[in-house]
């Protein structure tokens, strides 16, 4: 038997930072004259090497780049977590000795979080100061061991008119940080109380004798979280509810039912209005114009397709006032059921070609039955150009039928008609049941000078000969447009779905168009 000898294994090191190493020592074997059984514990010794690695190591884990700062900075807050307590435990307390730092005399009882770090006044200072202006800080007062809100007269909150009608009202005011205040507010008989509270920073609850109002950046607050996270008008006043200091005073819980009552739809008409200055200005965009489609010639791809996802209950009526927004961006309803039902007695039934995609009905029965009793609107139907931007969309009261993308194209059609060198053309997932239809109902002229295509993901849904002639890659002009922008659309638009389910249809249409425009 050969003799084992004695050889050096390179070291193995763990490295932090680059400088400082971690040497682990491997034993080698010694001899080869110990015993069989002797041998083969040392080797396994020193085979074996046990070093505990802590998790404050990321270097030395087996973790992805992403991991290991994971790691760190849960190491990092658990480092402080227990220092961040104690400090803000110290800050809740009045230091001993405390001084008005306003007149380094007095000894301070009242502190002002509002006016910044470790604000601490004497009664008379703290008055002097808040009086005229600063009139939504919150004082605390030092009192049995904690502070507790002090509601202190800040004096009356005006815009400076002298008339001689003017009176002072109070008014609950919810300021910038969702708190209430009772406020005395200068009003008078030259204009509405509700302008006098917009000339104070306040929107007003209601047009006429209002009693509560919002400061306009809770209003703006409110509009960003409505348009952009969805979150309903219910849920936020009842986070306007838990803002209110927990040893403060409620003065309105029904904050939901003010804002419902008109005055956060009127607030969102008027950022519109400021916004897009059409009205002032004749001419300029009012919000519905996409900037990037040809004006005078070149190609327009628009993609048409419907949302049923947005309905509405019967029960809640509506119909009583117009819109808001009135036709912007949703037809006259009127009109499309006007349409819809002349056509659909018109209409010839025909044979669907590609029967393995179901959407879309030629015929006029409904998708779903039971939404015939429980929904007045069914849902969407809409479409946006190859830039995302919406462009049109009617309300279906009768499921998907096709008689509403004929609607469209008509509608879209009548636009560019003094657009000769526009070429349009369509992508809808069922362009090959509309082109079918068209052509067994003799309205071929309908689509003569527009290109057909279905969308790149729902092309795979069709039979080949459909994929073959309407695939988007196979018709000039396309490009890379995958004609899928509506279906983005509506992903964002579902989210308003439990709101507009139970909202009049003025107030339903509004929200929809508020979202589009924001969209």
């Amino acid at each position: 038997m050969k003799k084992i000898r004695a050889v050096k294994l390179k070291t193995t090191f763990i490295s932090r930072s680059g400088k400082r190493c971690v040497y682990v020592p491997v034993n080698s074997v010694n001899s080869a004259k110990k015993s069989t059984e002797k041998r083969f514990e040392q080797t396994s010794q020193a085979s074996s090497i046990t070093r505990e690695v802590s998790i404050d190591e990321p270097s030395a884990c087996n973790l992805t780049l992403h991991q290991k700062r994971q790691v760190f900075t849960y190491n990092n807050w658990k480092r402080v977590r227990d220092s961040i307590f104690n400090a803000f435990i110290d800050e809740s307390h009045l230091p001993r000795d405390a001084t008005c730092i306003e007149c380094n005399k007095e000894a301070a009882t009242i502190r002002c979080q509002d006016c910044g770090t470790r604000q601490f006044f004497c009664e008379q200072c703290a008055e002097n100061l808040h009086s005229k202006r600063n009139h939504f800080h919150i004082l605390e007062v030092w009192q049995d061991e904690m502070f507790s809100p002090l509601y202190a007269d800040h004096g009356v909150v005006g815009y400076g008119h002298n008339c001689s009608t003017k009176v002072l009202q109070n008014f609950t005011l919810v300021d910038s940080s969702g708190r209430q205040h009772v406020k005395r507010v200068e009003v008078c008989e030259c204009e509405p109380i509700a302008v006098s509270l917009v000339r104070c920073n306040f929107w007003p609850g209601s047009p006429v004798k209002p009693t509560t109002a919002f400061h306009i950046s809770l209003m703006n607050l409110l509009e960003k979280l409505f348009l952009q996270c969805q979150v309903s008008l219910y849920d936020f006043g009842e986070v306007l509810n838990l803002l209110q200091p927990q040893l403060g005073k409620t003065v309105s819980t029904s904050l939901y039912g003010t804002l419902n009552s008109g005055s956060f739809e009127e607030f969102r008409q008027f950022k519109y209005h400021m916004q897009y200055l059409h009205n002032f200005c004749p001419g300029l965009n009012n919000g519905t114009q996409c900037e990037l489609c040809p004006k005078d010639k070149g190609v327009m791809i628009e993609s048409l397709d419907a949302c049923m996802g947005l309905a509405r209950k019967k029960k809640k009526g509506g119909g009583l006032v117009e819109p808001r927004h009135e036709e912007l961006m949703f037809s006259d309803q009127t009109d499309v059921d006007n349409f819809v039902d002349n056509y659909g007695k018109e209409g010839i039934k025909i044979e669907e070609n590609c029967n393995r995609f179901h959407a879309g009905e030629v015929l006029s029965s409904l998708r779903s039955k039971g939404k015939n009793q429980l929904f007045d609107e069914k849902g969407v139907f809409g479409r946006v150009c190859r830039h995302d931007f919406p462009k049109g969309f009617v309300n279906l009261k009768y499921g998907e039928r096709i008689s509403y993308s004929i609607y469209e194209i008509n509608k879209l059609k009548e636009s560019l008609k003094d657009k000769p060198g526009v070429k349009l053309i369509i992508m809808y997932d069922i362009a090959c049941i509309l082109s079918s239809h068209l052509k067994c109902s003799n309205q071929e002229d309908l689509i003569n000078n527009i290109d057909l295509a279905i969308p790149i993901f729902h092309c795979y849904g069709h039979k080949a000969s459909c994929q073959i002639e309407y695939n988007p890659r196979r018709v000039t002009g396309i490009g890379l447009t995958d004609g899928e922008g509506v279906e983005r659309l509506w992903s964002y638009l579902r989210g308003y779905s439990s709101m507009t389910k139970e909202m009049s249809s003025e107030k339903r249409i509004d929200v929809l168009t508020d979202a589009l425009i924001y969209y």
